[in-house]
């Protein structure tokens, strides 16, 4: 029996093998993965989309009619969902809904608002508002909420104010470990507004401003955060342990920015020769150089710089110019262009694509060749649809012109589309499914080997196979 022992053992060893190898690591997608929502029957419904086959498969029911989706954690494993201000936690494959108690009875969910995920996935950010009907102003605030104990907790130690230019009062820094606010004293009608970065795992809190201003927050670079003061028409860098606060440039009317450094320049559009119009500048990061690039009448919107920064395109009344990023070789691109907002570029960095509208149900979605130095006209599109996939490798959209229930897939590099027809007659395009690494433990396929055999050989003993 020598030899049945043996074959037990290497199909029990080659078994467990296979699943410590596959069963311990989690396994990502091929690509990446369409999240739409619509009403089916009683609540809410959440459908993935292949982009591969285009098939169209329902993950979960929200249970409740006016169950919004407000995110998917980035490990693809938890729906966060709201029901009239009330908020849960929900399997991304099923399962009960499990509701997330905040302090009662005035904290009330924005399911509006914005959300941010720490960088490991643990925490969930969340504004929250303040309903207690005896103040004469509602109080938002920020809450950190632990994904495996559901518990929240309350994130700043100042009053967040929420300035009327901007969609939310908190930005992430890059590394998503902390998010930066806008902080303000408890009087409501004179704030002595500044910038403030709370670390999210920890809630150990930095002051970064002092300005007693509302400092506009204008992008990052690295552990710096860089920022605009209106009171003092001056473009600000800081460390984001808030040392080493640093003025960057001097009575400059800011209008946009290039959100980080590229190739060592800040680029952006400012008034300071006091004309009207605005001029495209770049400067030096830390504040050394300063170099006005534009000279032309009007106004210059930016459209994309090249990722290898060499090159700027802009639009100033109607036509689209192509530049050098230092100044030169200034040339006309296309006639009659508008320009409404930039999307982004191709996962390949050879096409950028951007739309002409801003404020109407339909627009004009362009691609724009560098290569070439053209624009492409895709066609008509409804501008809320649009989203980039992680990787940027595709662009989903919904045709004006199709006359079909469905979506549109375009890959970026291409300009392939393909269409894809959804058996829902009314839904919402959501976002894509977060695309989940795998981690490779090959050590625990050794050891489930290993065990394998020992149990086999053991098995044998027991049954006296000789």
């Amino acid at each position: 029996m020598t030899f049945w022992r043996w074959v037990l053992g290497l199909t029990a060893s080659g078994a467990l093998l296979i699943v410590g190898m596959l069963g311990m690591a989690r396994r990502a997608d091929p690509v990446p993965q369409l999240v739409v929502t619509t009403y089916a029957g009683g609540g809410s419904t959440v459908y993935i989309v292949d982009i591969e086959d285009g098939m169209a498969r329902r993950i979960n029911e929200l249970d409740v009619v006016d169950a919004r989706l407000l995110t998917i954690s980035p490990d693809g494993k938890w729906l966060i969902f709201d029901i009239m201000g009330q908020v849960y936690r929900k399997s991304l494959w099923g399962g009960a809904a499990h509701q997330i108690e905040f302090p009662k009875p005035h904290v009330y969910s924005v399911s509006y608002g914005y959300h941010q995920w720490s960088g490991d996935g643990k925490w969930l950010v969340m504004e929250t508002i303040d309903l207690d009907m005896m103040s004469t102003y509602p109080l938002q605030h920020l809450y950190r909420i632990n994904m495996d104990t559901l518990r929240p907790e309350q994130l700043t130690q100042h009053l967040p104010f929420k300035p009327h230019y901007v969609e939310t009062f908190f930005f992430s820094t890059p590394d998503h470990d902390s998010v930066v606010y806008f902080g303000t004293s408890e009087d409501i009608e004179n704030p002595e507004i500044d910038l403030y970065r709370v670390e999210i795992a920890s809630g150990r809190e930095y002051k970064l401003t002092d300005l007693r201003d509302l400092e506009y927050i204008e992008g990052w670079s690295e552990d710096w955060l860089i920022y605009w003061s209106p009171i003092y028409a001056t473009l600000y860098r800081v460390r984001l342990d808030g040392t080493k606060d640093q003025q960057l440039l001097l009575e400059m009317n800011n209008d946009w920015l290039v959100h980080e450094p590229i190739g060592g320049w800040l680029y952006f559009v400012s008034h300071r020769d006091e004309v009207d119009g605005g001029e495209l500048y770049r400067l030096r990061w830390g504040g050394t150089e300063l170099q006005r690039l534009t000279t032309m009448e009007g106004y210059e919107h930016f459209v994309a710089i090249t990722p290898d920064a060499m090159w700027i395109y802009f639009v100033n009344g109607g036509t689209l110019y192509q530049m050098r990023a230092d100044g030169t070789e200034l040339q006309v691109v296309a006639e009659g262009v508008e320009f409404g907002q930039a999307l982004g570029w191709s996962d390949d960095g050879k096409a950028f694509y951007f739309h002409e509208g801003v404020y109407s149900i339909t627009t004009t979605l362009d691609r724009l060749v560098p290569v070439t130095a053209t624009i492409e006209s895709i066609g008509e599109v409804n501008p809320m649809t649009m989203q980039f996939s992680p990787d940027h490798r595709w662009l989903v959209y919904k045709r004006v012109d199709t006359g079909e229930h469905g979506i549109t897939l375009m890959e970026t590099a291409t300009g392939n589309e393909k269409r894809v027809r959804l058996p829902l007659a009314s839904f919402q395009i959501f976002g894509w499914l977060p695309i989940v690494e795998q981690e490779w433990q090959p050590e625990l396929a050794i050891v489930g080997g290993l065990m394998g055999s020992v149990g086999s050989v053991g098995l044998g003993r027991l049954r006296k196979w000789r």
